[in-house]
């Protein structure tokens, strides 16, 4: 529900209404807390499609983990992944994942974020165990004991057993419980748009990877509207150095369109741009712990990675889950969720997905943006021998898809 009231109790404190603070708070009022969402933005402007127009790539563990939420949407299924393809450059050498191999349903599927927050947050308003307090920030958090007592910007009080904190990357609640953050700065900048296409992509996903950084092809569901005159879509992620990335955004739109199609292809026809043009710059951030006395971190408040996988999302939906099942198994029991041996496990059980992670995306991004002699064709070569070994491909494909591990069990068995 949306309450005006600022001075209550709570078990479970979370700041962020976005996509990771209305995910938490949905798995935490599945295990039974009462969660109270707090956000400086008012509704209307959290629900604008224009704060953001960008898509998500969302795995099939994750699609599971949405369903058993209530807040998956069958129609977003015209973005189902059905196969990915990964290419070095123009090489004739590629790594295919068919989508069938696994009989897992879709490999993921890519949603609008603006329609995912909305479906989020309709699912979150009517939970009679979610408070959502909008227009309004958390200034202060100060530890009592055995409760959080956080002042908001309106003079209200909240007191939780646990603040969680879900701000995005520049996490306010980060800072300001001083834990430090590590940072690097990639020198690149990812530019997002949506691609009209001439031929249906048939949820084909394709990963390029050029000396400038990763130019990524996501399927999207049709537009039957008159911005472009073919009706398929898919969403462009387009990793340029910064330099150059500056230069094709203030590029007239034809001259835009013309870049964008070099780097395209033409497995779908001709192309052009469709809507607005984003971009923002790319840096790994990394929060050097995920908890703290009554505190603890999921998604981008507790580390930013390169898009150049589209796992950021998923990586933070599994910190999610993880969270509310161990707090989940407290409550039942009586016991405090907040408790310093609870976040400890917390923080060790999210130890090796993360760190995984974000060493395989640095290192990819690393590895494959530059045009250093000698690098291409090996480049090419280790691609297709991946391609040729099924047992690795398999295994590559189950943590894509975020069913091998640990992230099998948060996900559940029933794919979408």
């Amino acid at each position: 529900m949306i309450s005006g009231m600022t001075d209550f109790e709570t078990d479970i404190l979370v700041a962020g209404a976005g996509l990771n603070g209305l995910a938490v708070a949905l798995l935490l009022a599945e295990v039974g807390a009462t969660v109270s969402v707090v956000d400086p933005l008012p509704e209307n402007q959290l629900a604008d499609p224009d704060r953001d127009w960008r898509t998500t790539a969302i795995a099939q563990g994750s699609m599971r983990i949405l369903d058993r939420l209530g807040v998956w949407q069958k129609d977003w299924l015209g973005g189902s992944i059905t196969e990915i393809r990964i290419i070095n450059k123009n090489s004739p050498l590629y790594l295919h994942y068919p989508g069938h191999w696994l009989n897992e349903g879709a490999l993921g599927c890519v949603v609008p974020n603006a329609a995912l927050w909305r479906s989020k947050f309709e699912r979150a308003s009517a939970s009679p165990r979610i408070n959502l307090v909008l227009g309004t920030a958390i200034d202060a958090a100060n530890i009592n004991g055995s409760a959080v007592h956080a002042k908001l910007g309106d003079g209200g009080v909240v007191r939780a057993r646990l603040l969680v904190g879900a701000d995005g990357r520049a996490s306010p609640t980060r800072k300001r419980a001083g834990i430090a953050e590590r940072k690097s700065d990639y020198g690149q900048i990812s530019i997002v748009t949506t691609a009209a296409h001439e031929f249906s992509h048939r949820g084909s996903a394709h990963e390029r990877f050029l000396p400038s950084g990763p130019f990524a092809i996501l399927p999207l569901p049709d537009a039957n509207d008159d911005a472009a005159p073919w009706a398929h879509r898919s969403s462009v992620v387009w990793t340029e150095a910064t330099s150059n990335a500056r230069r094709m955004l203030e590029l007239e739109r034809k001259d835009f369109d013309h870049e964008l199609a070099s780097r395209f292809g033409d497995q779908f026809g001709e192309v052009s741009s469709v809507g607005p043009i984003g971009s923002f710059p790319l840096a790994l951030v990394a929060a050097e712990k995920m908890i703290d006395q009554r505190l603890a971190l999921v998604g981008d408040a507790a580390r930013t990675i390169h898009p150049i996988a589209g796992q950021g999302f998923n990586l933070g939906l599994r910190d999610s889950a993880e969270l509310a099942i161990r707090i989940g198994e407290r409550l039942e029991l009586g016991l405090d969720p907040g408790s310093p041996d609870l976040l400890g496990a917390y923080q060790s059980a999210r130890l090796m997905d993360v760190a995984g992670l974000v060493a395989a995306t640095d290192s990819l991004n690393r590895l494959f943006s530059n045009s250093l002699p000698g690098l291409t064709l090996i480049r090419s070569l280790g691609l297709a021998a991946v391609d040729k070994a099924p047992p690795i491909k398999r295994l590559f494909m189950k943590h894509a898809m975020g069913l091998a591990g640990q992230a099998a069990g948060l996900a559940g068995s029933d794919p979408v």
